[in-house]
């Protein structure tokens, strides 16, 4: 093995930890060592933020933290929230959300706390619902009476809640309510169902999920619900989740609730044709999927663009073609189109979408009919804003094969939940493309991908920056993955909960062109992240030269802080291409499950690290792990693999 972590700077301090047990520190050159790894972890932590994001709270952001009234802590873009009635601070690290989140685990409850657990198919299915929870615990809420009760720090006219309810013996989902109150009082029954989560099949042998719980190994346990309240919630409220005898279901898990003060819809903008004037009606009993399609068409051929207002639009059977035009709700609480066609596909160019939510109805993942929440080629002058994707295979592919690649695309202030697949994956030569201030949770796959596909002989991915997102979460695969290509960086974000998979992957891998320029990764923040799949014990941080390819190069890593990693905090590993000159710096790395470095027999090159500190970890600084098990690719016709449905076509 030629792998080597050299301190080349003369000047500054090059510390990694090479020995078990806190504020342990060695300065230096790291050298090979050995020892097994524990699949266990280092006990998780609540912090997040780091050295310049903050502390304290909840995993999902980075502005300093509030403790809400009744001992329920609560987040805004995960970590803290503003005082009074301020709303959100805006976050340093991370999306600045516009809700504020508040941990089941930490508000007063008389049900049972689950966790802290990093399970994954274990034999106890509540070990394992915690283990995909975010900050790795949550509240069981399992008799009448039993609840779980937060404070209020802000003022809130909508509730998000994150749940698990039963599945139904023939893996088709159960439906209950849960209540609702507000300072003591049910205000609303909400409507669950499971028919969207608990997945059942190998993840290791497929990508593909089942509905039939006979195939095991249970997975993808959340999903979440929303609701407009009826009424105002000031500061300093209580609200609560409680079982009452009309509530029905054997068992409730209460992972955590977004609050937020939801702003008036939005008035009609100029030169749009209203979908209602082509008989769309909004009212969520109709199919207005025709309608809409009928006046996006009439808008294209104008020079116009289309506006939907209030409402709830059903669509069950039209794929919403748009290209060289806008589409305008409301807001994303205000203009919903849901439904199994509830969704966009861009035809070339100047494709804009503001303002409204898409909610799909798919409930398991076949990679051959695949169902994006929006899709297309995009060319120039796109953009995707406060658009809200859920249910869906993946929120959004950009690109398809062969044809011209989009460029410029600004994605900001979306949010991604709920996918049996990717959040938002940049393909087939995406480049000067953006996603910022987006959140994604419960993702089946990478939150934020750049994957360079060379296989269509589409140019590389180049110059694609993912800057001030937050991913929590994803069951399966990454928070934010860097394929191949140029120029491309992981920026100001923050990552938490990765169940099986790194926290940030930057890989050479899935026919990607080689990497080329600067591969950045800076200001990051990333919590207990790290998982064993494919016979990996994945870092929080990893660079891999899975492919043959050329060598991957141009790597840099900057003052990002790695915490409670379920294994190492940073792991090198082949078996294909060598890492060479990889950039370390400013990193901080505490309390890892095994290691703060590891160092794959398979992985050859070479790195250099200046002021690296690891602190806790569990076996130890810099080893050299065994050697890893072989892990399956699926390279079908469609070209599926680990990262998501690898296939995606105009719609017709």
């Amino acid at each position: 093995m030629r792998y080597r972590l050299l301190g080349l700077v003369a000047s500054a301090l090059v510390m990694i930890a090479c020995s078990r047990g806190a504020k342990d520190e060695d300065t230096g050159t790291s050298a090979p060592g050995g020892g097994s790894s524990a699949q266990g972890g280092a006990s998780p932590s609540s912090t997040s933020g780091g050295t310049s994001g903050g502390t304290s709270g909840s995993a999902s952001g980075g502005s300093s933290s509030a403790s809400a009234q009744g001992g329920a802590s609560s987040t805004s873009s995960g970590i803290g929230a503003g005082g009074g009635d301020a709303g959100p601070a805006p976050a340093v690290r991370g999306a600045t959300l516009p809700y504020v989140e508040y941990e089941a685990e930490d508000g007063v409850t008389n049900g049972t706390v689950l966790g802290p657990s990093r399970a994954v198919d274990d034999a106890d299915v509540f070990n394992s619902i915690a283990g995909e929870s975010s900050g790795r615990r949550a509240v069981k809420l399992a008799g009448t009476g039993q609840y779980v009760r937060f404070t209020t720090t802000s003022a809130a006219n909508s509730v998000v809640v994150r749940f698990v309810l039963p599945d139904s013996p023939d893996g088709a989902g159960l439906q209950a309510t849960l209540g609702l109150y507000v300072n003591g009082a049910r205000v609303a029954s909400l409507p669950l169902t499971s028919r969207f989560a608990w997945a059942y099949g190998d993840p290791a042998a497929t990508d593909t999920t089942t509905n039939n719980p006979g195939d095991g190994h249970a997975h993808h346990f959340y999903d979440e619900a929303r609701l407009l309240l009826p009424a105002d919630v000031p500061a300093g409220a209580t609200v609560a989740l409680q079982q009452d005898a009309s509530d029905t279901a054997a068992y409730y898990v209460v992972d955590l609730i977004d609050l937020e003060e939801v702003a008036p819809a939005l008035a009609q903008p100029a030169g749009t044709l209203s979908v209602k004037s082509y008989g769309a009606l909004g009212d969520g009993t109709g199919d207005d999927g025709q309608a809409i399609q009928n006046a996006i068409d009439d808008a294209q051929a104008k020079g116009m663009d289309v506006w939907i207002p209030p409402g709830t639009y059903l669509d069950a059977s039209t794929v919403l073609n748009v290209e060289n035009a806008a589409v305008y709700g409301a807001g994303m609480w205000r203009s919903t189109i849901q439904g199994a066609s509830a969704r966009f596909a861009c035809g070339g160019t100047g494709c804009r979408f503001f303002d409204l939510a898409l909610l799909g109805e798919t409930v398991l993942r076949d990679d051959s009919a695949s169902v994006p929440g929006i899709s297309g080629d995009f060319g120039t002058g796109s953009q995707i804003q406060d658009v809200w994707i859920e249910h869906f295979t993946t929120g959004a592919w950009i690109g398809t094969n062969g044809n011209a690649p989009a460029s410029g695309l600004l994605v900001h202030g979306a949010r991604v939940r709920d996918t049996f697949a990717d959040g938002i994956n940049f393909c087939n030569g995406t480049s000067s493309s953006t996603i910022e201030q987006s959140s994604a949770r419960n993702t089946g796959d990478d939150g934020f991908a750049s994957w360079a596909y060379a296989g269509a002989g589409d140019p590389a991915n180049t110059g694609n920056v993912f800057r001030f997102d937050t991913v929590q979460a994803p069951w399966r695969a990454n928070c934010f993955a860097i394929y191949g290509g140029t120029g491309n960086a992981v920026e100001d974000s923050v990552c938490a909960d990765v169940v099986t998979y790194p926290g940030i992957f930057v890989d050479q891998e899935f026919d990607s062109h080689p990497f080329g320029g600067a591969t950045t990764i800076a200001r990051d923040t990333i919590v207990r992240s790290g998982g064993l799949m494919w016979g990996q014990q994945w870092g929080a941080l990893t660079v891999s030269g899975h492919d043959a390819a050329a060598p991957v190069t141009g790597v840099s890593v900057s003052d990002v802080d790695i915490q409670d990693a379920t294994y190492s905090g940073l792991l090198f590993v082949g078996p294909s291409d060598e890492i060479d000159g990889v950039a370390l710096a400013g990193v901080t790395i505490t309390g890892p499950g095994t290691y703060g470095i590891a160092v794959a027999s398979t992985a050859k090159g070479s790195a250099t690290a200046t002021n690296v500190t690891v602190t806790g970890a569990g076996m130890g600084g810099c080893p050299t792990p065994p050697l890893r098990r072989g892990r399956s690719r699926n390279k079908g016709a469609t070209r599926v693999g680990r990262g998501g449905a690898r296939s995606s076509q105009r719609e017709k």
